[in-house]
Order: structure tokens, then sequence, then C-alpha cells
């Protein structure tokens, strides 16, 4: 592949005709279309030329949104020529015709009936099962980058660029349409294209999903609005001041909002699509053909521009590929459009789509397609729009070759044929040297089938005299080969469209291999359709082959474990549980049950489990969470656990740093450096973890490194996140969490051998350490399981590691959340915790606990989910409970409720420990646990004694959170560059005195 890149050749460009208006750059004083020749040719003096003049707009380029944003007609693309590529703009010429062809040509209706049609020998399915929505794809491309006018075949009424334009417009008229011009939004399920609405309902279906997806993006970037980039404007300005600020504010979201959704399709394009075309898709390589990407051939100009050719409108006309369900749909349309089947016969039309599209609304918002009625708030039933998406990827495509287009299209192929003759488009041999291919010399090179290599010289009579557009379609495909051609379009056409590649200046290369080798088609379908397709589903991860092909190509990859392949679901909306009768009800009753991790451990050990006993629901975690911890946390040891905890928590001096200032200030992480890392060293001496430390330089993991791996292990069994993090998360931790295991397995193994050697020990010497009775606590807790006749690996993955990652983050967490309040909201508090935490004979622990508790059910950030078993009427809950029915229950409105909590804004410190059972419940939270709680007063007095402690200024002080708005209620945690959530706090900063 990397051969293939280096060896391919762009086409040269050269203007078909003039340019509606001329340019002039005010750096060189040279007319526009001097510029676009020099730039679009890839001559060394063109290249030379070009990079100088990048080089003097980059060292005086404007920084203005005019340069930062795209315009919607495509211009400014190319900073040293704005008008190229722009929507009005002329086609360009990739080949300049030499052969001279004669002016007796045949007739073009004639040349679709004897080459083209499908009649002549019905349907060809795809041989390497691509679906239809591969070539719903290629329709909003091809439309995005080609609109031939009426008026003037040789003028494209949409940019070069890919811009999304069959969404967004092609200038900014168009643009307005769409705009609903407030908080950045589209019309809801709208999109600017009219001419789409000719086509089958998949394609606008996926326009719809981009919709979708603009309106996501735009919403979480003013609920993050980093930098305040986003925020409202205030209620108290002048009135027309305030008007201009929410413009303004709706302008930004919607241009950042269209950079990031182009963003997208971008990266669809170049990794979905393009893995398809070359057959990558069937193979575990993440090598990609991206020109943003650095590779060790020349790199092709960031910036330069684009203009589209006509040849390359010709080139991606793939009507062969149309399905037969696709076929009856375009029979029917046509029947609506014609007068009479006579009409088929004679000469073509094209007023036929003018009107067309003049019957279509000119509002985007009162326009609908396949039938679907829109509701009340202007969008489309998602179980409508899912079942359109599935059916359309079950729908096999039509394969490339000649005789396979339908009959419906045969106006369009002769309005084709009639423009490439007007523009005097270069012949097909013409074309093929111009790409380093040999000319073909007979007729039988053009294809392998002798009736059409007959009908091929009857109508021209020598190959040279092959004219581009019908030997396109009439060449042979090539066959599958993988990788290399998994497209199987015919030889000239393949070669051709990889050499079409440009640097736009507004896309960025971000993808992540680890999830679908880079193809991030998934990120669209969950964001459009979030309940309709499980996270893992097969029709959101690879909807461009068919799922009859894609199970063939996971098993033999060995990726069945990655993906679903059931088809759509509907999913109940969660029922938002609040009165505390009903919660107290929920919670105790069996009829109510959690959500079981049983899949997902299983997934995430990345091997068999068949000799494990029944294990994954909440009782079961509970029963088992309960004996972990009775076992390894003996009070009669409480001073060794106190002087375990002071040895650790000297971290937060020897990780903190200096900043300067009088007095001296440090600055410490609180999160990674601190309420991460205790948990951690304080669980590994008491269970045989595979820690690395001082003391055994060979351990598989450093702590940090299992913190992280524990935080994801987390996320997957018990957390419900946003489908697309989920699956990256679950993607991304199945490795690191196989790893954690398999050490833990091994350390488990060796625990007879260590208990008879510390024996050993203890008999010689007179007492045992603080560390070797701990330690003994933890091997006396596995001994008696492996006695039992519990598996290794079963007291590896049931019985340690979910308990394990369940305890460390929300150790963490809830330091994070007590320590939050008291330095903010709570600030008033703080002199009065540091007096308790300064004694040494720990009196003050448990007032130091209901403080903690206290500040968690203040700032606590939980929720508990629950699915119905059996039909139920609660106390307290107005509707009777449904079998399957969804459950949600926020702590934040019983940490409010006056009847669960009197005075309920107040801190008391004299409210009951049972009280705080609903902040401790399952597995996110755990306080009831006298090991939680011993740890976290732990953390906090270690916290509260630093000498002067205080937030550090500005956002690093501040634990990033974001209300996602979903039924769980949570804020959600942001990651440190803000971009994705976080299923805990990532950083805290905090400064202190020396």
């Amino acid at each position: 592949m990397p051969l293939l890149c280096r060896r391919l050749r762009r086409p040269r460009h050269a203007q078909i005709g003039d340019y509606p208006q001329s340019a002039v750059d005010t750096m060189t004083d040279k007319p526009a279309d001097e510029l676009q020749a020099l730039g679009s040719d890839n001559s060394p003096e063109a290249r030379q030329t070009g990079q100088q003049q990048q080089k003097g707009l980059t060292d005086d380029r404007r920084l203005d949104l005019e340069n930062v944003v795209r315009t919607a007609d495509g211009s400014y693309n190319s900073l040293y020529n704005p008008s190229l590529g722009k929507a009005g703009s002329p086609y360009s010429r990739s080949v300049q015709p030499t052969a001279w062809q004669p002016s007796a040509l045949p007739a073009p209706q004639l040349i679709f009936d004897t080459l083209l049609s499908r009649e002549n020998g019905g349907f060809k399915p795809h041989p390497n099962g691509i679906s239809s929505v591969f070539f719903y794809l290629a329709t909003i491309i091809i439309h995005d980058i080609f609109r031939t006018s009426r008026d003037d075949p040789g003028v494209s009424l949409t940019s070069s660029y890919l811009d999304l334009a069959p969404l967004y417009g092609a200038n900014q008229d168009e643009q307005n349409t769409i705009r609903t011009f407030k908080n950045g939004k589209l019309k809801p399920d709208s999109f600017c294209e009219k001419r789409t609405h000719g086509f089958p309902p998949g394609v606008n279906c996926l326009l719809v999903f981009f919709n979708r997806y603009h309106n996501w993006v735009v919403e979480r970037l003013a609920m993050i609005n980093e930098r305040n980039r986003f925020s409202q404007p205030s209620r108290t300005q002048d009135s027309d001041m305030r008007k201009r600020a929410l413009e303004n504010l709706d302008n930004d979201l919607f241009q950042t909002g269209r950079l990031i959704v182009c963003g997208l399709y971008v990266n669809i394009i170049l990794h979905d699509y393009l893995r398809v075309i070359l057959g990558l898709n069937q193979t575990a390589s993440t090598w990609s053909l991206d020109p943003r990407m650095d590779t060790d051939t020349e790199k092709i100009p960031r910036g330069g521009g684009n203009q589209c050719s006509f040849e390359f409108n010709l080139l991606y006309r793939w009507h062969s590929a149309i399905s037969q369900r696709d076929e009856k749909w375009m029979d029917a349309h046509l029947e609506s459009l014609l007068r009479g089947p006579e009409d088929r016969m004679g000469a073509p039309d094209p007023h036929i789509f003018a009107t067309f599209e003049q019957s279509v609304p000119s509002e985007p918002e009162r326009r609908t397609f396949g039938g679907l009625t829109r509701g009340p708030d202007g969008r489309y039933s998602d179980s409508d729009l899912a079942r359109i998406w599935v059916e359309s990827i079950e729908d096999a495509a039509g394969a490339f070759g000649p005789n396979n287009i339908p009959r419906a299209l045969r106006m369009i192929e002769v309005i084709g044929i009639n423009h490439a003759r007007a523009l005097r488009v270069a012949t097909l041999n013409d074309f093929r040297k111009y790409f380093g291919l040999l000319p073909y010399a007979c007729f039988e090179h053009i294809t392998s089938d002798p009736a059409v290599a007959q009908r091929l010289q009857a109508l021209y009579g020598q190959p040279d005299m092959v004219e581009l557009y019908p030997g396109l379609l009439s060449e042979d495909a090539k066959p599958l080969m993988i990788p290399g051609s998994g497209l199987c379009a015919p030889y000239t056409l393949s070669r051709a469209i990889l050499s079409d590649a440009n640097m736009n200046r507004y896309h960025e290369a971000a993808s992540d291999v680890l999830v679908d080798d880079g193809c991030v088609f998934y990120k669209l379908v969950l964001r459009a359709l979030p309940t309709a397709f499980s996270p893992s589903s097969i029709y959101a991860h690879l909807p461009l082959v068919m799922p009859t092909t894609n199970r063939m190509i996971v098993e033999r990859l060995q990726r069945e474990s990655r993906y679903s392949f059931d088809r759509s679901r509907t999913l109940s909306p969660q029922i938002h549980v609040s009165n505390p009768l009903a919660v107290k009800e929920i919670l105790r009753s069996d009829a109510f049950g959690g959500d079981s991790w049983r899949h997902q451990l299983t997934y995430l050990m990345g091997k068999p489990n068949h000799q494990m006993g029944p294990y994954g629901d909440a009782i079961d975690f509970e029963q088992r969470r309960a004996r972990l911890e009775k076992t390894i946390f003996c009070p009669s040891l409480e001073k060794e656990f106190r002087n375990l905890f002071s040895q650790s928590s000297r971290c937060i001096y020897l990780e903190a740093e200096e900043i300067g200032g009088l007095p001296q200030t440090l600055q410490i992480d609180l999160v990674a450096c601190f309420a991460d890392a205790i948990p951690i060293n304080f669980v590994g001496h008491l269970l045989p973890l595979p820690l690395k430390s001082h003391e055994d330089v060979d351990g598989a993991h450093t702590p940090r490194n299992l913190h992280s791996t524990l935080v994801s292990i987390f996320a997957v069994l018990f957390l419900r996140l946003d489908p697309v993090l989920l699956y990256n998360i679950r993607i991304g931790a199945q490795p690191i969490a196989a790893s954690v295991g398999d050490s833990l397995e091994t350390e488990i193994s060796n625990v007879p051998a260590l208990m008879l050697l510390h024996d050993n020990e203890d008999h010689q010497s007179e007492s045992q350490g603080p560390e070797k009775k701990l330690k003994k606590l933890g091997y006396e807790f596995i001994r008696k399981l492996l006695v039992a006749g519990v598996s290794v690996c079963q007291v590896a993955w049931v019985d340690i590691i979910p308990a394990l990652a369940a305890f460390v983050v929300n150790q963490s967490r809830m330091l994070c959340q007590v320590v939050d309040y008291y330095l903010g909201p709570g600030i008033e508090y703080w002199p009065l915790l540091q007096k308790l935490a300064a004694s040494d004979d720990h009196e003050h622990d448990d007032m130091l606990l209901h403080y903690a508790l206290e500040a968690i059910r203040l700032n606590g950030n939980y929720s508990v989910f629950k699915t119905v078993n059996r039909d139920s009427d609660v106390q307290g809950h107005s509707q009777p409970l449904k079998v399957g029915d969804k459950l949600v229950i926020r702590y934040s409105d019983l940490a409010f409720n006056a009847e669960v909590y009197p005075r309920p804004n107040d801190i008391l410190v004299t409210r009951p420990l049972d009280s705080y059972h609903f902040v401790g419940y399952g597995p996110n939270q755990a306080l009831a646990s006298p090991l939680s709680r011993f740890v976290l007063v732990s953390m906090f007095r270690a916290v509260a004694r630093l000498k002067n402690v205080r937030k550090a200024p500005g956002p690093q002080g501040e634990i990033k959170t974001v209300d996602d708005g979903d039924a769980a209620g949570l804020d959600r945690y942001m990651d440190v560059f803000w971009r994705e959530f976080s299923p805990s706090p990532v950083n805290m900063k905090l400064h202190f005195d020396a």
C-alpha cells in the first residue's frame, strides 16, 4: 500500500471556462487565475512558488474569524487564491484531449442500451458484500463536490471541498435556510440539498444523522464552554448589545460545530470508506491512505486549495452499484416524474429534474422522505430511522462493470454523455496515459465480455476513439483482492480516484486506530440514535459492508467479542424515582435488580470462564465485597493500619513541586499524586497485587498504571456512560485488564508457597512486623478460597478485581468531593477541620467522618440504576412499574430532601451514620464498609494537616464537571483536555506552604 501511495499521480488542473470574477493576490498583484494555474500544477516550479506564497501568508496571516472558519461557498480554502474551488466556479480539466474524434459519434441512447443497461444481463451483486450504505455515503460525497449548472455544464454550483454542502448548503443563502440562528443549531432533522429527495431514503437518513451530530456537538460545546468561549451574555446588558452577543454566540457555536462535523465526515471518508475501497477492512492493518498523515512520501501541501475537474465528475457516477431494492424505488420515483413510458425512449428532458426540485418545499423543515412524518419537535422517530438504516445495511449493492445500470438512470446517463461531449473531454486512452496506464490496444482489453467488446467495436471502430465516460462504464471490474481491491471498480477508475488527494486546511487527522482500526462511523450513528443500537452493534461500527460479510470478517480476525450482530433495539426511557419511600423499597427489594456485569467481565478477561460459578449481579457483588473487606480489614490490627497509612501519606510531600513565592509554596495534584495513589498503595499491602515498587522492582504494573486500568474496569462493569465513550473505554480496557488479571492470577497461584515461607519466617523470629501481619490477612483470604475449590481465575477476576476497582475509584472520587467542598462552598468549616485533623490520638475521627459524609451528601455525584424484574406497585411512586423498566435514582434528590435529611442545606454532624445508607449503596459507593470509611478519614486528615492549603488559582484548582443532561442527572467529569467525559476526576491542584 505505501508503494501504491508513492506511485499515484495527482491530476493537474486547467480551467474549462473562465472565473465568474477575478481575484488579485494582495502580496504579488498577480491575477487569481494565474496563481491558480501555478498552485494547481504539481511541477517543481509551481510547488516552490506556492511554498513561498504560503510562507509569506504564514508570516502575516490574520487570525480573525474569517480565516478560522469555513465560508458557506468554499472560498478562502486557499489563502493565496481565495476564489479557488468556490461554488460557482468552472470545472477544471485534468487531461488535455489529444486524440481527434469523429464528429458523428454514437447516439447516447444507443450507447446506454447496448453497453450499460442492466436489462442486457440482469442484476449482478457486488462481489465483496458491500452494502447500499457505502454508496449512500458516496452519493453525499458526489453531491458535496459536484453540482453541474443546468445553464452551463462547465460550471459547478457547489465548492470543490468536502464541506458537507448537502447538509449545510453551497452558499450563504442556502445555509441560512437550515440554521435556527439560536445556540448554533440546525433545524431538526433537516438538510439543504433538494436533489437527494430524488434518491432512496437511506441517503437522506444519513444526512439526518449528520444534522443530529451537529446539534449534539454544539450542545456539548456550550456545555463545556472551554475558556468561556461560549458563555451566555449577561441579562443585565443593554438590549442591543445582548442581541449582538447572542448572534455572535450562535455564529461561533455554529461555525465551530460545522468544523467538527466536517472533520468527522472527512475521517469517515479517509478511514471507513477508503478501507473498504482498498479491502483493508478485511485485515488487521491500520494503514490508511490519508494525505494529512506524515509518511515517507512527498507531503501534499496543506491549504493549497482544490478545484474539481469534470473528468472526476464523470468518474464518480457509480450507478451500476444501485441495488435491486433501490432500483424498484427509482422506477417508482421516475414514473411519478414522467408523463408516460414513451418519454423514456425519447430525447432526455433535463427540465423534468428542475421541475421536481421546484416541487420540493424551499423550507428544509417542511420536507419529508421515505413516507416518514415529523413529530411535534420536528424530529423523525428514532425507530423509523433505525429501520431504514438496518434495511440499507442489509441491502446488497450492485457490481461495477458493463451492463449493470438500472433502466431508470437512462436519461441521466444520456445527459452525462452529452455534457462530456460538449466540454470535449479526453478519450479513455488519453485519460489512461495521463495516469501512467497503458492505452488499450484492442476492445478485448477493455472488457473480457465478447458481446460488449463487439458492440464497442461496432460503435467506435478503434480503441483510441472510445469516449471516456462510456469507456469507464464498459471496463471490466477488478477482481476482489485483499488487501488492494475491495471496491472492485474498473481499472482506470480505481487508479484515478486514489490519485485525487489534497490537503484541506480545515481538517485534522485525529483517529484512534485501537477502535475499529481507525474507523469512526460508529460515532455518527451512536450520537444520532443513542438508544437504537447497542454500543457494540455492527450496524453502528461497520455499516459499509453487509452484516453477513462482516460476520465472516470478524470471525477470521478473531474479533467476535467486540461486536454485537443484533438488529436495532428500542430502549424504554429511564424512569426517574425520587420519593424516599419508593427509593428505600427499590433498593431493598429483590424485585429490582442491578445491571449484571458478567458479560462485560467475560469480555475483559479475554478468555473462556466455563469453570466459574454464577456471578455478576448487585447482590453477588455486595456479598463478595463484604467478605473480602471483612477478611482483610481486621479491627484488632487498627494500629498497624494507621501506621501503614501514615507511611503512605508521606507521598504528599514527596510528590509536591516547589513553585516559589513567600512563604515558599508547594503544589500537588490532589487527584493524580494522592487520591489515586494512596488507595492503590494501601490495598497493595493487603493483597498480592503485581505492583512495581522500591521493594519489588520486578512488579508488572506501576501504581499509576494499575489505577488507570482499574478506572477503566470500573467504568465497563458498573457505569452507564455515553455509548461512544463506553465503547472506546471497553476496547482500550480489554488488553490492559487482561494483563492485570493474568499478573494477579500468577501472584495468587504462588500464595500457598508464600504462606509456608512466611510461617517459617514467623517461627524463626520473635514477632511479626506490621506489614507482614497485614499481608498475611490477604493471603489467608485467598488461601480459604483456594482450599474451598475456587479456581485461581475466579479468585482474581470475580472475588478481587471488581471489588478492588470499585474501592479504588470511589475512594479517590469521595476524597476529591470532600476537599472540593470544604475548600469551596464550605470554606467556613476549614479552620475547624484543620484543628480536628491536627490531633495525633485520632479521638476526632468520628467527627471528621461525619463532616466528610456531609460534604459527599452535598457535593456528591452518584446515581443508582435498577431494572424491574417483576411488575410492582411501589409506595410513593405514582405509576406501576413493569418488567423491563429502567429506573434511575439520583442521590442529589435524596440529599436535599428534608424528609430524609432535616435542614438539608446545613452541615449537621449529628446525623446518624445509617442515614447515609442512600449515599452508600452498591458498587458506586460502598460507604457503609468500615474499610472505606477508615481510608476516607485517613486521607481527609492528611490533606487537612497541610499548612495553609488552598486551591490553585484558576481552572487548575477546580474539578471540571459538566451536566450531561441525561436521565441519570450526573455531573460528568472531564478529561484533562476537556474533550471527553471521564469516569472519575482527573486533576485538581492544591497549593500549601512548605
